[in-house]
């Protein structure tokens, strides 16, 4: 995001450990999950702290509605201002 990256790929997937919370992951390989909260958080703190731009998001969306309702709400919530 630093460099000036305009465009993001996001595999989210249901937490294995039925927290119930989205995930970041790269599915079939051996990338570890990542909270898909703390990424979010990420992108807002340096998305538009080099350039004004604005920044796609590609979702790839493997959740169950449930969790994707937490999804959404983390968006609205962290992201709301942008």
């Amino acid at each position: 995001l630093l460099t000036g990256c305009r465009c993001i790929e996001l595999d989210i997937v249901d937490s294995t450990d039925d927290r119930g919370e989205p995930e970041i992951t790269h599915k079939n390989t051996l990338v570890r999950p990542v909270p898909f909260i703390d990424v979010i958080v990420t992108v807002r703190d340096y998305a538009f702290k080099t350039t004004p731009y604005p920044l796609i998001l590609s979702l790839e969306n493997y959740c169950s509605p449930a969790v994707q309702k937490k999804m959404a709400q983390y968006l609205i919530d962290i992201l709301a201002e942008y």
